[in-house]
């Protein structure tokens, strides 16, 4: 109903190219396993490839396999306006990906099980954030190709080998290259893939992170003696008084050591330009000590708006 045309969409106007912009976003059931959702699926089917379609924004797949995948995309008008995919329950492939290039070059975030050629998704020129739950199989070459997109700003990955991703930085502060990346999410498996080396972020390598998350050791600060910035906004695990982290807004503890208090004092000691205590969030997988520590110190009037605690 009232469906823009191609042209509209395209137009050098940017009120009628907003007004006609694709705002439709579906989150729909596997088809059959919801009553709630049937009507809407079996609707969605019987319209999709009419004009509507244009309207599309986004979706969620929720079935793993290869036919689930060409059945949402290859419907897509050419080019569409998808801007993001959740297809966290797929494997894709290079095929699928793809065909995301030909059907939906404009997609800006991609939520995936796992991606069996990391490479192939630096094709996607429009590409913000990509979040991958499953990385055991990912190859230094194409880590590289998607840290190094210009178009990329936030990436999650899970599963990721400490030794290739290592290797894969070093790589890259060897030829100078440059990550655009402001967020970085890594969970790390096998902690005793480091060999005795900590996980590697080289600040010549990502000069724009101002968000960072990895699995640390709970008394590992080599993290912090990489990444200290007066820039940093959000960060995991413990530092000292010789990190500048005045700008820390979220904090995230992944597990309890011995340096929690001293790390709940830190934070609650925080202060923003007008002099009251500014860290904003503060969440904890089991870490008790840091939470105790930070409450028993921070100020009554402070700028905490969340805290958040999973008694692992």
């Amino acid at each position: 109903v009232d469906a823009p045309t191609r042209e509209e969409q395209e137009s050098d106007d940017p009120v009628v190219a907003a007004a006609s912009d694709a705002d439709l976003a579906l989150d729909l059931c596997v088809p059959g396993a919801c009553v709630a959702c049937s009507p809407t699926t079996q609707l969605w089917y019987l319209r999709r490839n009419t004009r509507g379609a244009v309207r599309v924004r986004g979706f969620t797949i929720r079935q793993d396999s290869l036919e689930s995948i060409r059945e949402w995309i290859d419907w897509l008008p050419l080019p569409s306006r998808l801007r993001w995919l959740d297809a966290k329950s797929n494997s894709l492939s290079t095929e699928d990906i793809r065909r995301f290039v030909t059907h939906a070059p404009m997609l800006e975030r991609l939520k995936a099980h796992s991606v069996s050629d990391l490479a192939a998704v630096s094709e996607l020129q429009h590409l913000h954030t990509l979040w991958i739950a499953t990385c055991d199989a990912v190859e230094p070459p194409g880590l590289a190709s998607v840290l190094t997109m210009p178009s990329l700003r936030c990436l999650s990955l899970s599963h990721m080998s400490i030794t290739r991703w290592n290797t894969t930085v070093g790589v890259l502060s060897a030829v100078r290259a440059t990550s655009a990346l402001s967020t970085l999410d890594v969970l790390t498996y096998a902690v005793n893939d480091t060999h005795g080396n900590p996980f590697l972020i080289n600040r010549a390598v990502f000069p724009n992170l101002d968000e960072l998350l990895v699995n640390v050791q709970p008394d590992d600060m080599s993290l912090a003696d990489q990444v200290a910035s007066q820039n940093l906004k959000l960060f995991a695990g413990p530092f000292g008084d010789s990190h500048p982290m005045s700008s820390l807004k979220h904090f995230r503890s992944f597990a309890q050591g011995s340096r929690s208090e001293e790390v709940g004092r830190r934070l609650a000691a925080l202060r923003d330009s007008r002099g009251r205590a500014s860290l904003e969030t503060l969440s904890s997988n089991g870490d008790t000590a840091v939470v105790n520590a930070f409450l028993q110190s921070v100020d009554r009037y402070n700028s905490l708006r969340h805290l958040g605690f999973r008694d692992t």
